[in-house]
């Protein structure tokens, strides 16, 4: 098998369809959770005693237990839930557009972005209780580690033995192991399975059976490729960390002179800085993610042959 060319070959389709980049972008947006501004909060170093004389406790108590809070609640709530849901769809569709389109790139044909998302049209919702599934153990296991910790720090609060320590010490570190462990296998075969659940439309059992058994099959080769993996890994790394330690001073140095000055100004500052900042990042991010996900289809595509 000639790994170099089929690497380059993937370098090659992920250059020249920069739709596959608006996806991969689409999809590390949506992929991880989301994050709060500061932008509404007072600065607690401009509260004096003076001021809290006029925070009337009663009236706020009141505001708590009135159906108004109720209401305001409920609506942050389904907000919430909506944008999660959102982020679900979205993520789940650009990972399936991304593996559909590839399969269809490498025969020469040329796609409009429109046509990349209509790939996965009837594939995303498997592709995500796929995701989900194979999560599962995991939270599986965090819920395990909080009760165990919880369980033992009872103990020793309540007059347990001091070896209690060594016992508390020894246990999360064998749930940390193991959910390395598990969550390192889960990820190649995850990587497969949703392969085989885009481009051949299997169950999502069948889908993680047939995906431990190709990597057990091509163990062998999967490592070649996970090698040469490892180089763009390392120069998209280097990429990022350079640009980091270049903005991130250039940041600070605006920041903190604005922030001496005026404190509400100097966090606004900040917060438009660092959103600037993560769109670049995410802008970085997402033609690399496309990469890895169109890469990893091609190397499927071929060790199915």
């Amino acid at each position: 098998m000639d790994y170099f060319k089929i690497f380059s070959d993937s370098i090659k389709l992920w250059w020249k369809n920069k739709f596959l980049w608006i996806l991969g972008i689409i999809a590390v947006i949506f992929g991880g959770g989301g994050s709060g501004g500061f932008a509404n909060f007072p600065s607690l170093g401009n509260i004096s005693d003076k001021d809290l004389k006029y925070l009337d406790t009663q009236q706020i108590s009141s505001f708590i237990l009135s159906p108004l809070f109720l209401i305001v609640i409920l609506v942050a709530l389904i907000v919430v839930l909506f944008f999660f849901a959102l982020g679900i769809f979205l993520k789940s569709r650009a990972d399936a557009s991304i593996i559909s389109s590839t399969e269809k790139l490498r025969k020469n044909n040329s796609l409009s972005f429109g046509e990349m998302w209509t790939l996965s049209k009837t594939k995303w919702l498997k592709l995500f209780w796929l995701n989900a599934l194979v999560d599962l153990p995991i939270l599986v296991i965090v819920l395990f580690m909080i009760i165990g910790v919880v369980i033992l720090v009872f103990s020793l609060i309540n007059g347990g033995s001091p070896l209690i320590w060594i016992a508390l010490f020894f246990f999360v570190i064998s749930m940390l192991c193991l959910m390395t462990i598990y969550g390192v296998i889960a990820r190649v075969v995850y990587t497969f399975a949703a392969r085989i659940s885009v481009l051949q439309n299997k169950g999502v059992m069948e889908c993680i059976k047939e995906g431990w058994k190709f990597t057990l099959k091509n163990i062998s080769h999967l490592i070649v490729f996970w090698v040469l993996f490892l180089l763009v890994s390392f120069v998209t790394g280097l990429i990022i960390f350079i640009l980091t330690i270049f903005i991130l001073p250039i940041i600070f140095v605006i920041g903190i002179p604005l922030l001496l000055i005026n404190v509400i100004l100097g966090i606004l500052v900040f917060i438009v800085l660092f959103c600037l900042f993560g769109i670049i990042m995410i802008l970085i991010s997402g033609p690399i993610y496309s990469f890895t996900e169109a890469y990893w289809t091609i190397v499927y595509l071929e060790l199915t042959k």
